[in-house]
């Protein structure tokens, strides 16, 4: 199964900080790619995760138009307790994750050397579908294992995702997105809070280059 966003389990860890983007090379000069903005569209969103044991996990998303990323976890459907935070904090160039049992942690991004910038999609590894969700046209990628959902306007960002014949662990079977509203986030929802501590790793974290085997 190829993916895009490759996400790597962490024991006993909530969905959002099970993953991290992995990015290779920029699409050929000659392919022919989906329209997209060529900045990050800033917004928020809401999302339910199901894992493999029918399980739901609740986030709630933060972009800016730098492409840092936020992502709050709630422990039931009311979104009224965190459980956990990952953030990507493009600027500073670190990735920032709490857990209430653990703290705040820091790593550094590997980000590519033109910068964070949407990634092109190939248009013959998409379908056009017509449809759309909450407004946002949107395209299909599709196999035998795999549906993902993404709307071009919103720079590909996947609005619905679904693993068929989920394997028992998989901590995200479907993903759905909805709630999304477009604007610029605070700055201080991409940072550490006043007085954190965060416990510093060299290892990167949150966007990981791919390398060369």
């Amino acid at each position: 199964m190829n993916r895009g966003l490759v996400r790597f389990t962490l024991i006993a860890a909530p969905a959002i900080l099970a993953g991290a983007i992995v990015y290779a090379r920029q699409a050929p000069p000659a392919a022919v790619v989906i329209p997209q903005p060529d900045a990050w569209v800033p917004l928020s969103a809401d999302s339910v995760i199901v894992d493999s044991e029918g399980q739901s996990r609740y986030e709630r998303i933060y972009r800016s138009s730098d492409g840092s990323t936020r992502y709050d976890g709630y422990s039931s459907a009311a979104m009224t307790e965190v459980v956990a935070v990952a953030i990507k904090n493009i600027p500073q160039v670190r990735y920032f994750t709490w857990q209430k049992e653990r703290g705040w942690t820091s790593q550094p991004m590997d980000i590519p050397p033109g910068g964070w910038v949407p990634r092109p999609r190939l248009a013959q590894s998409v379908i056009v579908t017509g449809e759309t969700i909450e407004g946002f046209a949107i395209v299909r990628q599709e196999n035998d294992q795999l549906t993902i959902l993404m709307a071009p306007a919103l720079n590909m960002f996947k609005l619905y995702e679904e693993i068929r014949n989920c394997s028992p662990g998989i901590i995200a079977c479907t993903t759905r997105v909805f709630n999304i509203r477009v604007g610029e986030q605070p700055a201080h929802l991409f940072d550490l809070p006043d007085g954190a501590q965060p416990v510093t790793a060299e290892q990167p974290g949150g966007i990981i280059r791919r390398r060369p085997r």
